[in-house]
Order: structure tokens, then sequence, then C-alpha cells
């Protein structure tokens, strides 16, 4: 195939017996990194597939630049889809397609799925543990270590803890405020 320019992606949503929200879909862009020095003698250098870079980032709500992108001649690259279901999701199937454009392409790609009713535990079933320093959240998204205070740190962090949360990662210092006295509801 020859190189393709341009390509984006969009993901209509979900029908079926129940509603799905636009914030419960989320499209990634796998990235390559290109490597020169494996780590593994055995393991050649060149383009790795790395991260994944969101369409829409789940903790501000911006826009990311997964899309557009190129596609060099003969090779290929993928697209990821995440769902979150929640917790009250209606049981049964779901439909809807992902609309791929760019030079010379566009097509549909097929998206199922079928929620069953059964209630995955909120915490995780795996053992995980992910540290999560404040400062630098903070320094990244406002460019101070104290996000400029208490209360946009606490709201800050909040947001990563819920995005731990719901991808059933631990987060293994949480970040609780001190209240004011020693009321704790």
């Amino acid at each position: 195939l020859g190189r393709r320019e341009g390509v984006k992606a969009a993901f209509g949503g979900l029908s079926g017996p129940g509603p799905f929200t636009a914030t419960e879909l989320s499209l990634y862009r796998e990235a390559y990194l290109s490597i020169s020095k494996p780590t593994l003698p055995s393991s050649p250098a060149g383009m790795w597939p790395d991260g994944l870079v969101p369409d829409t980032d789940e903790i501000s709500g911006e826009s990311r630049n997964a899309f557009p992108f190129d596609v060099p001649a003969h090779e290929s690259r993928g697209i990821w889809v995440d769902i979150h279901v929640p917790a009250n999701a209606v049981p049964g199937a779901y439909q809807g397609s992902i609309s791929i454009t760019g030079s010379g392409l566009s097509t549909q790609v097929p998206v199922s799925l079928t929620v069953l009713d059964v209630a995955m535990p909120s915490s995780a079933s795996l053992s995980t543990a992910f540290l999560l320093f404040s400062g630098n959240v903070c320094l990244a998204h406002t460019g101070a270590s104290d996000c400029g205070g208490l209360a946009k740190q606490d709201q800050l962090m909040a947001r990563y803890e819920r995005l731990a949360l719901d991808h059933r990662v631990t987060v293994s210092n949480l970040f609780a405020t001190m209240p004011s006295g020693s009321d704790w509801s």
C-alpha cells in the first residue's frame, strides 16, 4: 500500500438497549518509538509500538494530537478503542462503527460490545501499585508544583484517582487533604 496522509478516526458511539455517553468512549493512536540500541541483543533496532496517544485527554477533557497522522508506505498502524462500561449499563448487545478517513481512504470499522449482567468490583483483582506525586502532576498541568492552591490541587488529584479507579489501577499514595478541625465526613 502507498503512503496515507492525514488519517483520522472518529467514533460515532454505540447503539443498543441503553445509552452510552461520549465520555465512556475513547480512541487512541498507537505511537511508535525509534529504538537505535535495543535492550536485548536479540531484539532488532527500528520502530517499536509504544504508547497510546489519546484523542481526548481523560484528565483535562482536551483534544490531543492522536489524529491526524501519517502511515508510511507498506506499513500499518493501530487505533485502540477503550469503552468504559459503567456499573449501571443496561445488559445486551451494542453496535457502532469507527470512521477512518485520510488521503485516498474512507472506511467504516464495525465495533460490537456485549454487556453482561454482572458487576466488576471497583478495586483491582490483580495487584497493582502506581506512585503518583502531586507536585509533578501539578507542575505538568499548571506549571506550578502546588497547582496554585490547595483547592485546585485537590480537584486535579481527585481526577487522577478516579482515572486510576476506572482502569483498576491502585494509586499507592492517596491524597487526602486534612480538614480543618476533626470532621472527616
